[in-house]
Protein backbone atom coordinates (compact mmCIF):
# COMPACT_ATOMS: atom_id res chain seq x y z
CA UNK A 1 0.00 0.00 0.00
CA UNK A 2 1.32 3.68 -0.67
CA UNK A 3 0.21 6.22 1.26
CA UNK A 4 0.31 9.65 0.93
CA UNK A 5 1.47 10.53 4.68
CA UNK A 6 -0.30 13.90 4.87
CA UNK A 7 -3.67 12.83 4.63
CA UNK A 8 -3.03 9.13 6.20
CA UNK A 9 -0.87 8.72 9.33
CA UNK A 10 0.86 5.76 7.90
CA UNK A 11 2.33 3.93 11.54
CA UNK A 12 -1.78 4.74 12.35
CA UNK A 13 -2.17 2.71 9.12
CA UNK A 14 0.29 -0.44 9.74
CA UNK A 15 -0.95 -0.81 13.48
CA UNK A 16 -4.98 -1.74 12.03
CA UNK A 17 -3.68 -3.75 9.10
CA UNK A 18 -1.67 -5.81 11.48
CA UNK A 19 -5.06 -6.41 13.41
CA UNK A 20 -6.68 -6.78 9.79
CA UNK A 21 -4.27 -9.89 9.10
CA UNK A 22 -4.34 -11.43 12.77
CA UNK A 23 -8.88 -11.16 12.18
CA UNK A 24 -8.68 -12.64 9.11
CA UNK A 25 -5.42 -14.09 8.21
CA UNK A 26 -4.35 -15.79 11.45
CA UNK A 27 -2.73 -18.84 10.10
CA UNK A 28 -1.19 -17.46 7.12
CA UNK A 29 2.16 -16.27 8.36
CA UNK A 30 1.89 -12.90 6.73
CA UNK A 31 4.20 -9.61 8.13
CA UNK A 32 3.84 -6.52 7.50
CA UNK A 33 6.04 -3.26 7.57
CA UNK A 34 6.05 0.27 7.29
CA UNK A 35 8.99 2.11 5.36
CA UNK A 36 9.31 5.31 3.91
CA UNK A 37 9.02 5.77 -0.39
CA UNK A 38 9.53 9.24 -0.79
CA UNK A 39 9.12 13.14 1.32
CA UNK A 40 5.33 12.68 1.24
CA UNK A 41 4.34 9.07 0.65
CA UNK A 42 5.04 5.88 3.00
CA UNK A 43 4.60 2.38 1.91
CA UNK A 44 3.26 -0.55 3.70
CA UNK A 45 4.16 -3.96 2.53
CA UNK A 46 3.03 -7.73 3.31
CA UNK A 47 4.82 -10.44 3.28
CA UNK A 48 5.19 -13.75 2.11
CA UNK A 49 2.36 -14.96 -0.24
CA UNK A 50 2.52 -18.10 -1.64
CA UNK A 51 1.77 -17.24 -5.01
CA UNK A 52 0.67 -14.38 -7.50
CA UNK A 53 -2.96 -15.57 -7.02
CA UNK A 54 -3.01 -15.46 -2.75
CA UNK A 55 -0.99 -11.48 -3.27
CA UNK A 56 -4.03 -10.62 -5.47
CA UNK A 57 -6.63 -11.75 -3.46
CA UNK A 58 -5.50 -10.21 -0.47
CA UNK A 59 -4.90 -7.42 -2.26
CA UNK A 60 -8.33 -7.39 -3.52
CA UNK A 61 -9.34 -8.01 0.25
CA UNK A 62 -8.27 -4.88 1.40
CA UNK A 63 -10.43 -2.81 -0.89
CA UNK A 64 -13.62 -4.49 0.81
CA UNK A 65 -15.37 -2.51 3.41
CA UNK A 66 -14.24 -4.46 6.09
CA UNK A 67 -10.78 -3.70 5.82
CA UNK A 68 -9.26 -0.63 7.70
CA UNK A 69 -8.98 1.40 4.21
CA UNK A 70 -12.64 1.77 3.93
CA UNK A 71 -11.99 4.82 6.74
CA UNK A 72 -10.03 6.58 3.98
CA UNK A 73 -10.17 8.48 1.07
CA UNK A 74 -9.22 6.31 -1.41
CA UNK A 75 -7.72 8.98 -3.46
CA UNK A 76 -4.88 8.82 -0.78
CA UNK A 77 -3.43 5.50 -0.95
CA UNK A 78 -2.72 2.97 -3.82
CA UNK A 79 -2.89 -0.83 -3.51
CA UNK A 80 -1.22 -3.26 -5.29
CA UNK A 81 0.54 -7.12 -5.40
CA UNK A 82 3.72 -7.13 -6.79
CA UNK A 83 6.15 -9.30 -7.34
CA UNK A 84 9.83 -9.29 -5.59
CA UNK A 85 11.21 -8.02 -8.80
CA UNK A 86 9.01 -5.77 -10.09
CA UNK A 87 8.78 -4.14 -5.98
CA UNK A 88 12.68 -3.91 -6.31
CA UNK A 89 12.22 -1.70 -9.60
CA UNK A 90 9.35 0.22 -8.16
CA UNK A 91 11.11 1.11 -4.74
CA UNK A 92 14.32 2.06 -6.85
CA UNK A 93 12.72 3.94 -9.77
CA UNK A 94 9.63 5.34 -7.69
CA UNK A 95 7.39 5.35 -11.37
CA UNK A 96 4.12 4.89 -9.33
CA UNK A 97 2.11 6.18 -12.46
CA UNK A 98 4.45 3.86 -14.77
CA UNK A 99 3.71 0.94 -12.13
CA UNK A 100 -0.34 1.42 -11.76
CA UNK A 101 -0.54 1.71 -15.56
CA UNK A 102 1.22 -1.99 -16.01
CA UNK A 103 -0.87 -3.14 -13.04
CA UNK A 104 -4.19 -2.26 -14.54
CA UNK A 105 -3.44 -3.51 -17.60
CA UNK A 106 -1.98 -6.71 -16.38
CA UNK A 107 -3.45 -8.00 -12.74
CA UNK A 108 -7.22 -6.17 -12.45
CA UNK A 109 -10.08 -8.07 -13.71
Amino acid sequence: ILVNDKKIRATQLHTKMGTFILTYYANSGYKTSPLMFTDSTQMITFSTFKSATEAYDFATHLMRPESPLAEYDATDYQVFAISKQNYTTLYNRKKVDAYKQFYDKNYTK
